[in-house]
């Protein structure tokens, strides 16, 4: 359990960072005194109390959460991010749900790179590829990754498999042109939060799926098969 409750702190405190006491703060405060402490906190992970008790007294305040969530929230300056971004729609059209965001470093160590593909949260129905450059900045930053953060239609647009189809789609829009990105198309690492991490699951699992693959795009004979994947939560 202590993995389930550590995650649902970060999932529902980042959505509810500026609100001050969020709704997982108050479902935690079993005595509704404002403050986490002993058996409230029991089965939270020790590194994530410890990060978030700033004064080390033992106890979270919802100042103290609140000030930590929003700030593993606040997407960074572009100018501290060493990358360059460009976005590319991968579905033929002009649905601005369906583009991809492309981070490249501004100094690479190799003319073929790895690849990292994000997929954003929000429960099927919210949420923005905008969120990567916060997951993915510090990777390609170092010079050995290629990222990459995938739009998809939400599910007021478009019900399931709709969300799969859209990032398969995108995925084979990056292969077909790897060597424009100096993409190695063998390594490609895709991972997300929450929806994300669904999804990231699904594309890991399913490379071999005709049923999910979907007829978006112009290279459907690209193959939507990634090396791995990783479900943040």
């Amino acid at each position: 359990m202590p993995l389930i409750v550590g995650l649902v702190l970060c999932a529902v405190l980042a959505v509810d960072a500026v609100a001050a006491p969020s709704r997982a703060f108050l479902r935690l405060d079993k005595n509704n005194d404002g403050k986490l402490s002993g058996t409230e906190l029991s089965t939270a992970p020790a590194g994530l109390i410890k990060a978030i008790d700033a004064n080390g007294d033992g106890v979270i305040t919802a100042r103290e959460d609140e000030r930590y969530f929003s700030s593993r929230n606040r997407t960074p300056s572009r100018d501290s991010i060493d990358t360059k971004k460009s976005t590319h729609p991968y579905a033929n059209n002009d649905n601005p749900r369906q583009t991809v965001d492309v981070y490249q470093p501004l100094s690479r160590k190799s003319t073929n790179l790895p690849l990292l593909i994000f997929i954003h949260g929000g429960g099927w129905r919210s949420g923005s590829k905008e969120s990567g450059v916060r997951h993915l900045g510090d990777y390609v930053g170092s010079g050995n990754y290629v990222g990459a953060s995938i739009g998809y239609r939400l599910s007021g647009e478009a019900q399931w498999p709709a969300q799969i189809h859209d990032c398969k789609a995108a995925i084979r829009y990056l292969k077909a042109n790897a060597t424009t990105f100096g993409i190695d198309a063998e390594k490609i690492a895709v991972f997300g939060t929450s929806a994300g991490g669904h999804l990231s699951c699904m594309v890991a699992v399913s490379g071999n799926a005709p049923e999910l693959e979907g007829r978006i795009g112009r290279h459907l004979k690209q193959s939507s098969a990634v090396t791995c994947g990783i479900s943040y939560f």
